[in-house]
């Protein structure tokens, strides 16, 4: 309440702190937020695979893995050579519906682990699995679920890396110039492909899946080849290209050689299109696309 002053107006009361006044309210804000945030501080995943890590890190933080730099990769194989490769069954250890997925965060892109509500399972949260000052984008889990290839820019240049899931580490599996992106892996997970620029040309790279691997340039041409996907047998990778004007799906068929290895799946008109994906047996390859009424379809090829 105000006290009168000689005057017979009222004076305002003043309330003085003391140092360790100040101290205690500044600590029980403190414990109410705290308090108010355990929740989310508490958030886990239930991951299908274990992350040796997390019994370690902070309530807070992202997992902060550590990076091991690798030897530059020497020169390529020209396109026009068979690529010979040992193709294993998948394995795929992962529950049905549970994705990683790129999400921004502010000026950063970082990779997050989801699994919606299905009638089959408790929903996870959307937790965060990598942070820092870099972009972390197109991720690919290898076919035993122990690895997960992603590209990233965290080196200054784009750069495709692994990262065992087991012991948190993660290596770059490539270390030239340049773009680099959308990893896939062969389903025996000794091989990936990527999308790459060779000076102003974006093309199919692949490689072996470990440090310092040749890479062998699976496609050589002035459109862009983006978007690689290898099939669940280990012979085909298809992928997107413009060399037909607009995009389109193509076909590479790893046991074939130069422009015979190639073939265009040209049945979807007019639409452009993107993001392949084969199903499990590989009998089916499907796409989205866009077309020119602006409609966003997804196609299907048996």
């Amino acid at each position: 309440m105000d006290t009168p002053t000689g005057n017979g107006e009222p004076r305002p009361r003043r309330i003085t702190l003391t140092p360790l006044s100040f101290i205690l309210i500044l600590t029980a804000n403190l414990i109410l937020l705290l308090v108010l945030a355990w929740p989310l501080l508490r958030a886990r995943v239930d991951l299908p695979f274990a992350l040796p890590w997390e019994s370690a890190a902070t309530e807070t933080g992202a997992p902060s893995p550590e990076m091991t730099a690798t030897a530059t990769p020497s020169a390529t194989v020209t396109a026009s050579q068979a690529v010979a490769l040992s193709p294993a069954a998948a394995t795929p250890s992962l529950e049905s519906g549970f994705l990683i997925l790129a999400m921004q965060e502010g000026l950063d892109t970082h990779l997050y682990a989801y699994r919606p509500l299905t009638a089959a399972t408790e929903p996870i949260r959307l937790t965060q699995l990598t942070s820092g000052s870099w972009d972390d984008t197109t991720s690919a889990l290898s076919p035993d679920g122990t690895k997960l290839a992603f590209a990233s820019n965290r080196s200054g240049q784009w750069q495709i890396y692994a990262w065992e899931l087991d012991s948190g580490e993660i290596t770059a599996l490539t270390d030239e110039p340049g773009y680099k992106a959308a990893p896939t892996w062969s389903p025996d997970g000794l091989w990936i492909a990527y999308e790459r620029y060779y000076e102003t040309d974006l093309e199919i790279t692949i490689q072996e899946a470990k440090p310092g691997a040749d890479p062998i340039r699976l496609t050589e041409n002035r459109a862009a080849d983006s978007a690689p996907v290898w099939s669940p047998a280990g012979r085909m990778i298809a992928f997107v290209s413009t060399r037909g004007g607009r995009e389109q799906i193509w076909l590479a068929d790893l046991d074939k050689s130069g422009e015979d290895r190639l073939t265009l799946l040209d049945v979807t008109g007019e639409d452009r299109a993107k993001h392949p994906i084969w199903t499990s047996d590989g009998h089916v390859l499907s796409w989205a696309s866009v077309g020119e009424d602006g409609l966003h379809r997804i196609y299907s090829w048996d």
